[in-house]
């Protein structure tokens, strides 16, 4: 979101404004906040950063009201290399490739904490729409 601003003043226009959540949508962001801060942990632990900073981005907007916070989540599902594909607990040692220790219950605890996300985005996109 900063680097959004910095880019938009860079060159000379104005940050695009926040879309205000409908006040209905108020108790589902606030779930979609803590699932998507469990998801946070589940990604740090495991040591990425692409993943986390989308998370982050969309925490942020939803914590702010800010409906963008909805459509950037979305964004991360479907297609190839989405959150969708992501498989956490995989190691290297030199060439060779390992499972971490608890890289299966890491995975199903990301993807449960995934398919919540992904159904509370579009119980918020649809509480939203209807709002308008």
């Amino acid at each position: 979101m900063r680097f959004l601003g910095w880019l938009f003043r860079l060159v000379g226009l104005s940050e695009p404004a926040p879309k205000p959540l409908a006040t209905e949508c108020e108790p589902t962001a606030a779930e979609l906040v803590e699932t998507l801060e469990a998801i946070i942990e589940v990604l740090k632990a495991d040591g990425d950063s692409h993943w986390t900073a989308w998370m982050e981005r969309s925490r942020l907007d939803l914590e702010q009201r800010d409906y963008r916070g909805v459509e950037h989540l979305l964004n991360a599902y479907g297609g190839m290399g989405s959150f969708n594909d992501l498989v956490i607990g995989q190691r290297t040692h030199g060439e060779s490739f390992a499972w971490a220790e608890n890289a299966a219950s890491a995975n199903d605890t990301l993807d449960a904490l995934r398919s919540r996300a992904y159904g509370l985005a579009c119980t918020l996109k649809q509480l939203h729409h209807g709002a308008q």
